[in-house]
């Protein structure tokens, strides 16, 4: 069974929940810092301790959209039977990443 999209799907979660603690600037109160947790939360159910790092990327919805195709490039013979229930949740995690990064993006430029 190939589980390398599976670990880093993962990978790229925890890297969004990484930028997520950044943009939350160590405000436990802060949107962000919620929005880290669930992302670690989901990557753990992924893959607890993935080996794979991801690549680089400016958002958080950059990596959540990387972890959704990681998950979609599974081979039918190596899917887990629980695949749509994980993939549901990160369509979510990356539904609320584009919406948090857009209404900060709108406070910056509307001041």
């Amino acid at each position: 069974m190939n589980q390398i999209p599976l670990d880093a799907a993962a990978a790229e979660l925890h890297a969004a929940a990484a930028l997520a603690d950044h943009r939350a600037d160590g405000d436990p109160f802060s949107p962000w810092t919620a929005l880290g947790g669930q992302l670690r939360l989901v990557a753990a159910g992924l893959d607890p301790a993935p080996a794979t790092h991801a690549r680089l990327r400016k958002t958080l919805g950059g990596h959540t959209a990387a972890a959704l195709e990681r998950l979609d490039a599974l081979d039918v013979s190596s899917k887990p039977a629980d695949l749509a229930f994980w993939r549901r949740h990160v369509e979510h995690l990356h539904e609320q990443a584009t919406r948090l990064e857009g209404d900060t993006e709108n406070r910056r430029s509307n001041p």
